[in-house]
């Protein structure tokens, strides 16, 4: 159990690495389900197992461990790569969705079952400004299945690396799904560039009636032009 000092080393280490918080919870499901470094282990010395036991050269974890077959598919499906009895992964590898409970909490996947399907919009709302963890929902295929959730993100999101990456991935802007996610893309107030915004201004992605609307509405004066400029050559 880390004493004093330790913790603070352990402080330290973390606010190097900015791990963020669903990070860590996902390397808590793993030391949980795995029993590492023992079982039962509080979650400050699984804490300290998991940040010294880190390469330091290649940001990745490696490390020899027995795993039941049923554990292991839940572990591969969460971003782990198993090759015998060795397990290795990068915090960008972990597909945290597969790894984190319904409230984004580590859970125990020792006995093999996947955790509950999550409430995905009530998660995305309640992490909207933590973009690694939007980043890995967006990732989800199950999570970008759900009608209306990336326009979701779009409305309450004012990160443009997620916006960005909203605008730039075609599975994530097109399809019914994400019908309403261009106008959203349109109409928000962050400086998303224009370089990615012009292709949305067609009634490819959104109607004539939207755009007109837009023209007058729409929060940024350089969309509202650019929309202008379209709607005049149709």
């Amino acid at each position: 159990m880390p004493n004093g000092h330790e913790l603070r080393d352990l402080l330290e280490m973390q606010r190097k690495l900015q791990f963020d918080p669903a990070v860590l919870s996902a390397l808590f499901t793993l030391g949980r389900s795995l029993r590492l470094p023992r079982p039962e282990a509080p979650w400050l010395e699984m804490l300290s197992f998991w940040l010294r036991s880190l390469d330091p050269a290649t940001q990745r974890w490696t490390l020899r461990c027995p795993v039941h077959v049923s554990l292991a598919k839940l572990l591969v499906r969460g971003g782990v790569r198993i090759e015998g009895p060795v397990l290795s992964f990068a915090a960008s590898d972990l597909v945290l969705p597969a790894l984190l409970d319904a409230n984004t909490a580590s859970v125990d996947l020792s006995a093999g079952r996947k955790p509950p399907p999550p409430d995905w919009k009530g998660l995305v709302l309640s992490n909207i400004t933590r973009d690694t963890l939007i980043t890995s929902f967006l990732a989800n295929h199950k999570c970008v299945r759900v009608p209306g959730l990336v326009e979701c993100v779009v409305v309450n999101s004012r990160s443009l690396q997620i916006l960005s990456l909203i605008a730039t991935k075609r599975d994530l802007c097109t399809g019914h799904q994400n019908k309403g996610v261009p106008a959203a893309l349109l109409r928000s107030r962050s400086k998303i560039p224009m370089t990615l915004l012009r292709r949305f201004i067609h009634i490819r992605f959104v109607s004539r009636a939207e755009l007109k609307d837009l023209s007058i509405r729409a929060p940024r004066a350089d969309v509202q032009k650019e929309i202008e400029m379209y709607l005049a050559t149709i």
